[in-house]
């Protein structure tokens, strides 16, 4: 059996465009799982879902075993930092006004690139719901998500990308699909 990579995200947007440009097939309907059988000799399979409900990840979970999880969605700039709809990040730190303790990711790479088109940010503060001036991004579900994978001891394996995009648009949502590409 080969290794999973699994790709989860909650945006229908983000999720078309991968389906697409990678060429996953439906094999699930009711959980909205696509996968892709390897056909280019690599050494793993890829797994996308379209959560619907992130209480459904754990059962995910048991089911596919990853080797590598890749959390993809969109988030929205705080405005106190130069980023702009487009841009990626790759936020290692985590918090949620709901929750006093915060989640760390240990990819932490502590310079940006310039990829011409758009900037790839590493290594910054994501905030769920509440707009807490300390971070520089927030977003709606990742903390949720982070927590879900820290129970099942699966965040060393987790990389998290974060698209700038506050008007779901899908040109601007195909950066984060470009950078998903780069860390499969």
């Amino acid at each position: 059996m080969q290794p999973i990579k699994l790709i989860v995200t909650i945006n229908k947007s983000q999720a078309d465009i991968i389906i697409e440009r990678l060429k996953l097939k439906l094999v699930n309907w009711k959980n909205n799982i696509y996968k892709w059988k390897n056909i280019n000799d690599w050494d793993f399979d890829l797994v996308l879902v379209l959560l619907l409900d992130i209480k459904d990840l754990n059962n995910i979970l048991e089911e596919y075993l990853p080797e590598k999880i890749l959390n993809i969605w969109l988030a929205n700039s705080k405005g106190h930092v130069d980023i702009k709809d487009g841009d990626v990040t790759l936020p290692n730190s985590f918090i949620s006004t709901e929750n006093k303790t915060p989640i760390f990711l240990e990819y932490a790479i502590w310079e940006s690139y310039d990829l011409k088109k758009f900037w790839l940010i590493l290594s910054w503060l994501c905030i769920t719901w509440d707009l807490i001036e300390a971070a520089d991004i927030n977003d709606e579900d990742s903390f949720d998500v982070l927590t879900i994978l820290n129970s099942n001891n699966l965040l060393e394996k987790t990389v998290v990308i974060k698209a700038i995009n506050t008007n779901n648009d899908k040109c601007l949502i195909s950066n984060s699909v470009d950078v998903l590409e780069l860390v499969l």
